[in-house]
């Protein structure tokens, strides 16, 4: 029996035929429903930037391959699945500090802009949340509903500990009086001013 010496169909790929005239990679893409493109011979960047919309609101650059359940987008590389943002401010910057983590300051998740991400640490980066707690009656974080005030009640926690804002009547009196507790005492709760300055 003599050995095969066909080759894949796609052009300049050269790869060892696997089924239906392609290569073991290509033939998946096909079976994926995926249009057949060259294979991960391609430089990391490109096949990186490829995946993204630099058209997107805001300025920001949404990505638009698989994202996680959270939508943070995804990114496959040697094997191991890689957070897209994190590559992209790797790809701009350099390695990520030990004990870091990269933030999203326009806070879209789907966004590789390297000008909205910035190196923090993990509990900074809790200081940019955006959203009240799945559980919140208010939808507003830090602001609760006092059944013993009977009011709205203001509450910011930093490092651990809670400081008090005040009753409020009113849930937008509370809100506003949440956002100024929390950039009084959080050095990166800068969403609200960050979006007023690049929307």
């Amino acid at each position: 029996m003599t050995k095969s010496t066909r080759t894949c169909t796609f052009p300049e790929c050269g790869r060892k035929h696997y089924a239906r005239g392609l290569c073991e990679g290509h033939y998946r893409q096909r079976t994926g429903g995926k249009e057949l493109r060259p294979l991960r011979s391609e430089p990391l960047e490109q096949r990186f930037w490829r995946k993204v919309n630099k058209d997107a609101r805001n300025g920001c650059w949404e990505w638009t391959a698989s994202k996680n359940p959270k939508g943070y987008g995804h990114f496959s590389h040697k094997g191991r699945l890689l957070a897209a943002h994190r590559v992209s401010w790797e790809l701009a910057n350099g390695a990520i500090p030990d004990g870091m983590v990269i933030d999203h300051r326009c806070a879209n998740k789907s966004c590789v802009n390297p000008d909205h991400l910035r190196v923090i640490t993990n509990a900074q980066n809790q200081q940019h949340l955006t959203s009240a707690r799945k559980s919140s009656k208010s939808g507003i974080r830090g602001v609760c509903w006092s059944k013993k005030g009977n009011a709205w009640s203001v509450k910011v926690g930093l490092n651990g500990r809670h400081y008090w804002g005040g009753y409020y009547v009113s849930l937008e009196e509370a809100a506003a009086a949440a956002q100024a507790l929390r950039a009084e005492l959080h050095t990166h709760d800068d969403h609200d001013e960050w979006l007023k300055r690049n929307v």
